[in-house]
């Protein structure tokens, strides 16, 4: 299974879309079907190639990795969480932009621990330099508002307002 899913990483780095792309769903359709000890086996591989400086491999992995949450366990969990806010803080604009994505996407399978750790970030993301990473980490706290206790949304409310005002006094 690991040279399969090797092989397939190493596809989303090919020249041709359409091998990129087939690689993509490849990955997506296989990661779901995978045993609990394979999951174990993929995991680090995945982890790594959302590190990796193309785009279609960090993207996918990330997409990858949230499929597979709800089938890790606690421990794999946080190592995935631990990753993508990780990738949220990366110097690569697209990066934080796919990270953000990503913890939206996770927003209502996330515990109220994991929840007090995406907040910030997203909070920070929020604030970004990039105009399509700001719009993101929105998103994301839209999506994850509906978790959050009515403590944690307004403390969002009040960071993301103030940001918005510092944001217009540089316009």
């Amino acid at each position: 299974m690991n040279e399969k899913i090797s092989k397939i990483l190493d596809e989303l780095k090919d020249e041709d879309w359409d091998v990129r792309e087939a690689a993509r769903q490849a990955l997506l359709s296989l990661v779901g079907a995978l045993t609990a000890p394979e999951r174990s086996k993929v995991l680090p591989m995945l982890k790594g190639a959302v590190k990796d400086k193309d785009y279609w491999v960090y993207n996918t992995a990330c997409q990858a990795l949230v499929s597979l949450v709800g089938l890790l366990t606690a421990a794999q969990r946080s190592e995935v969480l631990s990753v993508l806010l990780t990738a949220a803080k990366n110097e690569e604009s697209q990066v934080r932009f796919t990270a953000c994505e990503a913890l939206g996407s996770l927003a209502w399978t996330l515990t109220a621990a994991e929840r007090s750790e995406v907040l910030p970030a997203l909070l920070g993301a929020a604030k970004d330099e990039n105009r399509w990473v700001r719009e993101t980490a929105c998103e994301a706290l839209d999506s994850l508002a509906g978790v959050l206790t009515a403590t944690q949304c307004y403390e969002a409310l009040t960071s993301l307002i103030a940001s918005l005002k510092e944001q217009y006094k540089k316009i």
